[in-house]
């Protein structure tokens, strides 16, 4: 008889554990400080959401929606608002949110029951940076203005997860542009999420808010052991992450302009010109703009030396 093969290992390498997970990120305000969409942070009290979340432990976060409990909500269950998390119970709530990242719910809406007291003719100029009335998306990130673009990062990891950045529909422009105009009740919209994900208990997702959820754990008391693997979070959103978005447009556009031709005999003056989205567009005019402001101010100190 031939010998029974183990199990597979249960802790796999750091890069397959952060597959199995859409991870927070955190925002550089050192960086963007002075945008409307720092200041409005700050408003809102969800500057230490993004700040001082620590790193996840994977274990951790999978044994949470492993044994989450389903009846949580059920005021008759003698567990009610509590779930169980490596052997222990501990209290789990919208409360238990707010209180790990200091959220103050007054005057805040929840999401879900919020009515909308805006046009989707209002959303998509908002997400666009222009006024349009025959678009309805999807959209792609790369016609997304600037302030926009750092919301939609920040909403795809913090807000509500999503592994897709690529394409907004028009539900999620709503959800951007709610949170740009209303402030919204966090700690209650993350709660569900989280609740829904772990009753639901689907293999084939990925789990949301590991950070978040080790820092609540480790509130409750919950112990992870020094040697464990950690979940690192993603890239800051800054404005130098935007600016690495705008490296990739020159690259594509020098790359385009010294691509051989296509077809054998084919002269590059025949060649179709690059084409770009919106977003591409726009952030080549403002390097092209940068450029010549940079060439009038070296002719301008040229003048002044030769004069001196």
């Amino acid at each position: 008889m031939a010998p029974k093969r183990k199990g597979r290992a249960t802790a796999p390498t750091i890069g397959g554990v952060s597959s199995k997970f859409i991870k927070e990120r955190r925002i550089d305000f050192g960086e963007i400080k002075d945008t409307m969409f720092a200041k409005l942070f700050i408003q809102y009290g969800w500057k230490r959401y993004v700040e001082e979340l620590p790193s996840g432990n994977p274990k951790l976060v999978q044994d949470f929606y492993n044994n989450f409990n389903a009846d949580i909500d059920n005021e008759e269950s003698p567990r009610a608002h509590y779930t169980k998390v490596l052997g222990k119970w501990i209290s789990f709530s919208k409360d238990s949110i707010d209180e790990c990242l200091s959220l103050i719910s007054t005057d805040a809406v929840f999401y879900k029951d919020f009515i909308p007291d805006f046009g989707d003719e209002d959303v998509i100029g908002f997400l666009l940076g222009r006024s349009t009335t025959n678009e309805s998306g999807p959209f792609h990130n790369g016609a997304l203005c600037e302030m926009v673009w750092y919301m939609h990062h920040f909403v795809a990891a913090n807000v509500e997860p999503t592994s897709n950045i690529t394409t907004i529909n028009i539900l999620r422009a709503r959800l951007l542009y709610t949170i740009w105009v209303h402030k919204i009740d966090l700690g209650h919209h993350i709660y569900e999420l989280i609740r829904t994900h772990g009753i639901e208990k689907s293999s084939s997702k990925r789990l949301i808010f590991p950070c978040l959820i080790t820092a609540i754990c480790k509130n409750k008391g919950i112990r992870s052991l020094p040697q464990e693997e950690t979940l690192l979070h993603n890239d800051p959103i800054s404005r130098s992450s935007f600016r690495r978005a705008c490296e990739q447009i020159v690259k594509k556009e020098k790359h385009m302009a010294t691509a051989p031709p296509s077809g054998p005999g084919e002269s590059s003056a025949h060649a179709p010109p690059p084409s770009y989205s919106p977003f591409e567009q726009r952030m080549l005019d403002m390097f092209q703009g940068l450029n010549m402001k940079v060439d009038r101010l070296q002719h301008s100190v040229d003048q002044l030396l030769a004069i001196g």
